[in-house]
């Protein structure tokens, strides 16, 4: 596993839409707060390489600010799919098909629009950065 620093947003519970805040009320009611970290499995590309790619209930960080929640969802498929395809756009490595096929990024394209069709207002709230803390986070706060 790589170091990394988080970045997260949280959100009161009243900014999501009402079907979302409803789905994080019942969350917080049903006390279903911390369902552990995000699951992943492992999947082999064509190249032999292996991506995690997560299973089961995609779930959020919460935190009680004078008596009101605050919520940071993980959107845990969002930021696979955002980071695959920015991982293989960065061109790090001389064949970024080695970790991403062409077939794996356009599958991911096209999950990722539909997605956004489906849920425009859904935008990532957690940022990661491994084995520092980008001087840029800071650019946020006084």
């Amino acid at each position: 596993m790589v170091p990394s620093a988080e970045l997260r947003v949280y959100q009161p519970l009243e900014a999501f839409p009402p079907h979302e805040q409803a789905h994080w009320e019942r969350h917080i009611v049903d006390g279903r707060l911390w369902l552990g970290p995000p699951r992943y499995r492992q999947e082999v590309t064509s190249a032999g390489a292996g991506i995690l790619v997560p299973t089961g209930e995609d779930g959020a960080y919460v935190k009680v600010v004078d008596g009101r929640y605050h919520v940071c969802p993980w959107r845990t498929t969002l930021r696979v799919l955002a980071g695959m395809l920015s991982f293989r756009e960065a061109a790090v490595f001389d064949d970024p098909a080695a970790f991403v096929s062409d077939a794996g990024a356009r599958r991911a394209t096209r999950e990722l629009r539909r997605l956004r069709r489906r849920e425009p207002w859904q935008l990532s709230t957690i940022m990661h950065s491994p084995w520092h803390v980008p001087v840029r986070w800071f650019v946020l706060f006084d």
